[in-house]
């Protein structure tokens, strides 16, 4: 992550696909994990308890947005069904890139209530190495 003398601003966190922008965030969660695998042998002085050791870190975003444009949704669901890699973005009001990373699409719904606004809810698991600029 970009150092700055700022917060990082919820709306500043998008979801981009060539370059362009297909989804603005209203609600966005990082999350990053760590997978361990179990070492343990009946040769432990403690094998009542699982002797774990780190594997792989991982990142997950779940994101909330309007469902604005039919087109995006469509751009958005094209990637989810051939599975391809999107990049995902954080940029300030003057385009500084905050964050920068790479994801696939795991998740993807629509929430259509009849008295509000349509929404759009992903998830995105991230690949490579965690959000970097």
């Amino acid at each position: 992550m970009a150092t700055s003398n700022k917060y990082l601003k919820g709306q500043e966190v998008n979801v981009y696909i060539g370059g362009t922008k297909v989804a603005s965030s209203t609600s966005c969660t990082l999350s990053y994990s760590m997978d361990t695998e179990d070492v343990s042998s009946k040769d432990d002085s403690d094998f009542y308890f699982q002797n774990n050791q780190p594997t792989q870190l991982g990142w997950t975003i779940q994101n909330e947005s309007y469902f604005v444009s039919v087109d995006k949704f469509n751009t958005l669901f094209s990637s989810y069904i051939s599975r391809e890699k999107i990049e995902v973005q954080a940029k300030d009001s003057n385009e500084v890139v905050n964050l920068h990373g790479y994801a696939f699409i795991t998740s993807l719904s629509v929430e259509a209530p009849v008295d509000g606004y349509a929404k759009l809810s992903m998830t995105l698991e991230g690949t490579g190495s965690d959000l970097i600029d």
